[in-house]
């Protein structure tokens, strides 16, 4: 069986500024681990160099029982429209659902390449 997760970003923010945001509302997160990655898709500013990347993870927002979770800043060196390179990537961590408990997660040695942005 297949299962969808409704979360939706709000925007794709390919000019390195942000911020982004990707929400799941009340009720449409499913139980389980969630892996949380940046990736330094566009050099739109200074070509060559690295940028600075901060992630802020908010659970229960709007309830007695919101938590936020700050993690960074961390520098990723280059950018990489394909996704594949290992040092266009910062591999944040895993946040588990519905306990909000964090581990560090290794990044993944191979990447399939991200879809083209339209």
């Amino acid at each position: 069986m297949d299962t969808e997760i409704c979360g939706e970003l709000d925007v794709d923010d390919t000019d390195g500024y942000g911020p982004e945001n990707f929400t799941l509302e009340r009720g449409e997160a499913i139980d389980g681990d969630y892996l949380i990655e940046v990736n330094y898709y566009e050099d739109e500013g200074t070509p060559g160099e690295p940028i600075v990347a901060k992630v802020v993870v908010h659970l229960n927002e709007g309830t007695p029982y919101e938590t936020v979770q700050t993690y960074g800043p961390h520098t990723i060196l280059k950018c990489d429209h394909n996704g594949t390179d290992p040092e266009a990537w910062w591999t944040v961590g895993i946040i588990h659902w519905p306990t909000g408990s964090f581990k560090k997660a290794l990044p993944p040695v191979i990447r399939s390449p991200l879809p083209p942005k339209w």
